[in-house]
């Protein structure tokens, strides 16, 4: 994570935003945990109940972006047994707003992460 900290930090010091920046890496099972990184700061177990149902049904960034934060709070609500709520789903917002993530859609990565967190 530090390699992905470090390369974001220079992408925003030269003045690129999501809209403008595409970044190919290697296609292995592994880089989807870091291609969406401020996703996993928002979970202290991005493997943990709330975190697999959210990314079972909304695996990327623009979902993420794209859902209701009222449809989004009750499903960590519900998920994570009342531990979570709206300040975390506002939290999760606002960082998939800010994501240097894949942007657009990305068909074989959301299946992807669909088929890991799922059931």
């Amino acid at each position: 994570m530090e390699g992905l900290n470090l390369l974001m930090t220079k992408i925003k010091q030269v003045g690129f935003s999501n809209e403008n920046l595409l970044i190919g890496m290697e296609a292995t099972g592994h880089y989807w945990m870091t291609l969406y990184h401020e996703y996993a700061e928002q979970f202290s177990d991005i493997f943990g109940a709330a975190s697999r149902a959210l990314l079972s049904l909304y695996p990327t960034a623009e979902d993420i972006k794209k859902i209701d934060i009222r449809k989004l709070t009750r499903i960590l609500k519900e998920s994570s047994k009342g531990h979570m709520g709206r300040k975390q789903a506002n939290r999760l917002k606002n960082a998939a707003k800010n994501s240097f993530s894949l942007s657009g859609s990305n068909l074989s990565f959301a299946m992807e992460i669909k088929f890991l967190f799922s059931g």
